[in-house]
């Protein structure tokens, strides 16, 4: 019994940290760099589009 316990732990581990390699190689591309100052809040207005983000 134990030694299942401990293989189903180690599963667990193993599909945990592909779900954390996944998700970091999909979100990872969704990142772009762009120049700007921030304001307090750490945000800043994109004067061409218009619109203000905040990081």
């Amino acid at each position: 019994m134990k030694k299942v316990l401990v293989a189903l732990m180690l599963a667990g581990m193993l599909l945990g940290a592909g779900n954390v390699t996944a998700a970091t190689a999909i979100s990872s591309g969704d990142v772009v760099e762009h120049g700007g100052r921030t304001d307090g809040s750490g945000c800043h207005r994109d004067t061409k589009a218009g619109t203000r983000h905040c990081h």
